[in-house]
């Protein structure tokens, strides 16, 4: 039909033209926003808190906008880990686990000679010395371990010294030195053979730092403990069960967090409040209900500190959950381990962050105080945790204990179940409250008499994935406190720090 003039009368000239041009466009345009329409949900169901291509998903972040509507990530660390090298050299490990395992051999093959801790820019790094008994190929056990490394997207380089051994160095700092040791050579003409050489202690090429050195026949103490516990009842029983000793750390607002205490003491264990704190890339990662921020005044922190203490009475002891930006505060720290120090309680630093200054206001206030060695499950496989738990073996016997934090994976109770089946003579697990620097100070608070008694225990229809942060709405505590906890109005974002490592906190 044509288009009529202004006034209804004849066609203006052209007008036609006009008229297919302008549907010409309208299609163009809506094609383009059908295009970014797909676009948007394509970014939202599947480009959401992914990494950049060179870096593994371990620790993958999770977008603002998913934090409201979705459950948190599985993440080991909850958040990204500040010294995103130690994540790197985490997953190397995983890659010399699996070229041992692409020729047929096992962990094993596999002794840790010496571990070298130094400070970068502020941060703690480890340089390590490992031992690989091979069969004879040791360059397709190089060729393996080169691939696994491009595979999982590590920027790594292998170099051979005169010695025969490997540097292994991520983004141009050595991490590992691998000693590789082959089996006798053929015998001579004469009949005899060259025997194996043994891998020995030297000192490592690398950082410069005091060398960890396992001292023969001491017995090193091994304390376990498992954080992000009270939403799967049964992963705790299971925990329970496990014939050692283990520090359960417990979200004071999840759903099934008192009968998670109760399973504890039934089972002869102790628990820790998991406390929630800020993390720098809140909220991209956000700690969950009950947590102290920044912006907090000091009487608003110790309330929330007091609440979460009265929730959990079986509780003889206190860790972060998360906290990278809160432990690196002086002020809030003192807030919160005041209320830890006047309830009779210790504290233990998750150690988020190699900034944290929880230890020294801790030691400031006269609180007893301990931070952790090893993360187990930064790589939530089975043989990685197991070689995790050679690491902090070694750390026990050179230093006479160590801490080791895990969390509620399958992996995790597959490999602690293992290691327990297995474990050397010279290590003994033992309770985080029985390590020396707690087991020499003054007892704190002490459970309720009943706290352990036999009692049903509500087991989850539907028991949440592993790392599955608290529900927003936890059942009330069984002794409320007097006064309600006044709850802080959602904090602002936490800008990304601009001298974070790209990826780290």
């Amino acid at each position: 039909m044509a288009q009529l003039g202004p006034e209804g009368g004849r066609p203006r000239p052209g007008s036609r033209r006009v008229h297919i041009k302008t549907r010409y466009l309208a299609a163009v345009a809506g094609v383009l926003l059908l295009l970014a329409a797909a676009s948007l949900v394509f970014l939202s169901a599947g480009g959401r808190g992914t990494s950049p291509p060179a870096v593994p998903s371990v620790t993958a972040a999770v977008s603002p906008e998913a934090v409201a509507t979705a459950p948190a990530p599985a993440a080991v660390y909850e958040e990204p880990q500040e010294a995103f090298l130690d994540q790197r050299t985490k997953e190397a490990d995983a890659a010399v686990l699996k070229a041992l395992e692409d020729q047929g051999l096992g962990l094993d093959r596999v002794e840790i000679v010496a571990v070298v801790r130094s400070l970068e820019n502020g941060r703690e790094v480890l340089f390590q010395t490992l031992s690989l008994r091979l069969d004879g190929d040791a360059a397709g056990f190089t060729s393996r371990l080169a691939s696994n490394l491009a595979q999982a997207g590590l920027p790594a380089e292998l170099s051979a010294e005169p010695d025969g051994s490997l540097i292994l160095r991520l983004d141009g700092r050595p991490t590992h030195r691998l000693v590789l040791i082959l089996p006798p050579a053929p015998p001579t003409a004469k009949g005899t053979a060259a025997a194996p050489g043994k891998p020995r202690a030297a000192p490592p090429a690398g950082p410069a730092g005091p060398a960890r050195t396992a001292e023969p026949g001491r017995e090193g103490l091994l304390a376990i403990v498992i954080d992000d516990l009270g939403e799967d009842v049964l992963f705790a029983k299971e925990l329970g069960r496990l014939g050692i000793p283990v520090t359960f750390a417990v979200w004071p607002r999840a759903r099934a967090a008192h009968e998670t205490a109760r399973i504890a003491l039934a089972s002869g264990n102790r628990v820790l409040i998991h406390q929630p704190m800020e993390p720098k890339r809140y909220p991209e990662f956000a700690p969950g209900p009950g947590a102290v921020f920044v912006n907090m005044d000091d009487e608003t922190i110790r309330a929330i500190v007091a609440e979460n203490i009265s929730r959990l009475p079986e509780a003889e002891g206190l860790n972060n959950h998360m906290g990278s930006r809160a432990t690196e505060d002086e002020r809030v720290m003192a807030a919160v381990l005041s209320v830890a120090k006047d309830k009779g309680l210790y504290f233990l630093d998750s150690l988020t962050t190699y900034r944290s200054v929880g230890v020294r206001v801790a030691g400031r206030l006269g609180l007893p105080s301990l931070k952790r060695d090893v993360f187990l499950d930064n790589v939530a496989e089975v043989h990685p945790i197991l070689l995790q738990l050679r690491k902090a073996e070694f750390m026990a016997r050179s230093h006479g204990f160590a801490v080791a934090i895990g969390h509620p994976h399958r992996a995790t109770m597959e490999a602690l179940t293992l290691w327990v089946a297995s474990r050397p003579a010279d290590i003994r697990p033992v309770a985080l409250r029985d390590l020396p620097p707690l087991a020499s100070a003054p007892a704190g608070r002490t459970p309720p008499p009943d706290a352990g008694a036999a009692a049903p225990i509500e087991v989850l229809d539907t028991p949440p994935a592993p790392g599955t942060p608290p529900a927003p709405e936890p059942a009330p505590a069984p002794a409320p406190p007097p006064a309600p906890t006044p709850e802080p109005a959602a904090p602002p974002a936490a800008p990304a720090d601009s001298a974070l490592t790209p990826a780290g906190n």
